[in-house]
């Protein structure tokens, strides 16, 4: 297909129809064209009226900042392209640089064009993405399209994590979505095995106490605090009985005459009755010392006490 110039005047830029979620240009793109000028035409529709942009969003608004008349264009046809190869063209276009993000806003953009089944969406062009053709990652991607802005501004400037964003994307209420995430996720690098813990608790406390996300944060946040304090308040009000239990474990812990080379491993809500000991020794004498230890402390009754504890202060 030829290369054709294409008057900046005669493109429709109110038609975004397949523009993703963002398109402002960074500062290497309009200094490279600056430089250099455009490189890699961008791809335009023809319809009886304009030009419809399908790829080079950003390529488009740099040019029109440096007020350049006109765009090498690859045009195509209205009706030319069917739905399936119009979405693998912004895909192909862009993947280098594409990410998880842009590929839910993608994917949300053909299911809504009603010209396809999920079916053939999940089967054709999911692989084309990278991604497993599986429902389960179709829904997925799905439903952090349809996320609010806000939240995926914040993945999109790095600010919180797509797997964060899905996560929240199965909570139901948006106030409680947005909410977390301002009071818990915005300000905080919660990895996202603790962002699943931390939602999870924080759902239980609100459910069960009836309150709102954002009257828990003015219960338990304060400015500036770290993550980790922040899950201990969290764990506290969702498990109070287990909190104080834990306490009172590590308490008799300390008090052993366990050897520096052994470690007692409780379960993490003591839902067994058994604790598992662990001795790193290099010689044998590192063993006697270690199992005189245990010994002791065994003849003080201090592992009864501990095995009690957990059996019954739950």
């Amino acid at each position: 297909m030829l290369t054709t110039e294409v008057t900046l005047a005669d493109i429709d830029f109110n038609n975004r129809e397949y523009e993703l979620f963002s398109s402002e240009p960074g500062s290497n793109l309009e200094q490279s064209i600056s430089s250099v000028g455009l490189l890699n035409p961008v791809k335009l529709i023809k319809n009886t009226k304009n030009y419809i942009v399908l790829t080079g969003w950003k390529r488009l608004n740099v040019l029109k900042k440096l007020n350049y008349p006109s765009v090498a264009s690859l045009i195509y046809k209205e009706d030319e392209l069917s739905p399936l190869q119009l979405f693998t063209y912004i895909y192909i276009d862009n993947k280098d640089r594409f990410t998880e993000l842009e590929k839910a806003e993608l994917l949300s953009k053909l299911i809504n064009s009603d010209t396809l089944t999920e079916e053939k969406i999940k089967s054709e062009f999911l692989p084309i993405l990278g991604l497993n053709p599986s429902l389960n990652n179709l829904n997925k991607y799905r439903s952090v399209a349809l996320l609010e802005k806000e939240l995926k501004e914040a993945c999109f400037n790095e600010l919180v994590t797509f797997e964060q964003l899905h996560l929240l994307s199965e909570i139901d209420d948006p106030k409680f979505r947005t909410g977390f995430y301002n009071h818990f996720i915005k300000n905080n690098r919660f990895n996202n095995n603790e962002t699943r813990d931390l939602l999870k608790d924080v759902q239980a406390i609100c459910i069960r106490s009836s309150l709102s996300i954002d009257n828990l944060a003015k219960q338990i946040l304060k400015e500036k605090q770290d993550k980790n304090i922040i899950r201990k308040l969290v764990k506290v009000l969702c498990y109070p009985r287990l909190t104080e239990t834990e306490q009172k474990y590590n308490d008799i812990v300390k008090e052993l005459n366990l050897g520096t080379s052994s470690r007692l491993v409780n379960h993490p809500y003591f839902e067994l009755n058994d604790l598992e000991l662990r001795i790193k020794f290099n010689n044998q004498n590192d063993l006697i010392s270690e199992l005189e230890s245990l010994k002791k402390s065994i003849d003080e009754g201090k592992i009864e006490k501990l095995l009690k504890l957990i059996k019954e202060g739950i």
